[in-house]
């Protein structure tokens, strides 16, 4: 047998196994998690001391149990997330802000057309402001100075502000190069499956836990100003109906 002691995060490895609904996948897909920051488990169980006339107690015995799991991970993979989380399929596509694209004002008839990324189409306006920070008000009809108009993806400005630089912010989608995970509201009680493999080989010994039905409860993408978004994932491991949670193997 290895030896005891473990350095590092090691490895893990989920496979999903039904969908949102519960259905058993025809194809379950395995995911490595990558540049995993660290992974913890937690297993607890309830505590039900026996007392007497004395202050302690004269026995114990064991209740209910909580296997609870959480990794987090620099490598935001979407389709694993959609799977493991969500337990739906991403589709093909993008859907995404263009932020501060820049142009000029032309003369008559004042108008802007945003360049859109990857054959894509305008979805929706997300503001303009001038190079200096000031921001446009958007308006019905009749823009003055500072002001526009927006018929379907194109933007009319004022006379008045004609050679004047702007930054246009726009969302949009296109129907190929990337993915995008619907978040679909779901009925209550239903949760997507999955195993788990933890691994560390580390110091001249082996160490698995294998963890056969688990399902998540929680799912944190937390964007910090000075930080890379590292995603928090949480899990807890349930029976797999022939009375067992998986195994522990050390070599």
């Amino acid at each position: 047998m290895g030896t005891k002691q473990k350095f590092g995060v090691g490895v893990m490895i989920a496979t999903s196994r039904t969908d949102a609904l519960g259905n058993l996948l025809a194809v379950p897909a395995p995911y490595r998690i990558g540049i995993l920051q660290d992974v913890s488990t937690d297993f607890s169980f309830e505590a039900k001391p026996l007392y007497g006339s004395s202050q302690l107690p004269i026995d114990q015995g064991r209740g209910k149990a909580k296997l609870s799991f959480s990794a987090k991970t620099a490598d935001i993979n979407a389709a694993a997330l959609a799977a493991l989380h969500f337990g739906v399929a991403p589709t093909a596509g993008i859907k995404l802000p263009l932020l501060d694209q820049s142009a000029t004002i032309p003369a008559s008839p004042y108008q802007v057309a945003p360049s859109i990324p990857n054959a894509g189409a305008f979805v929706a306006d997300l503001g303009v402001m001038d190079t200096s920070g000031t921001t446009f008000l958007r308006v019905a009809s009749a823009p003055t100075t500072g002001q526009y108009t927006l018929s379907a993806g194109v933007y009319t400005f004022a006379a008045a502000d004609t050679g004047r630089a702007v930054l246009i912010s726009v969302e949009y989608s296109a129907s190929s190069g990337g993915i995008v995970v619907p978040m679909t509201n779901q009925l209550l009680g239903y949760s997507p499956s999955f195993s788990v493999i933890l691994y560390n080989d580390s110091k001249g010994g082996k160490l698995a836990v294998k963890l056969t039905n688990c399902q998540s409860e929680k799912l944190s993408l937390p964007f910090k100003n000075d930080d890379f978004v590292i995603a928090d994932f949480g899990w807890m491991a349930l029976d797999d109906g022939t009375g067992s949670a998986g195994y522990w193997c050390q070599v």
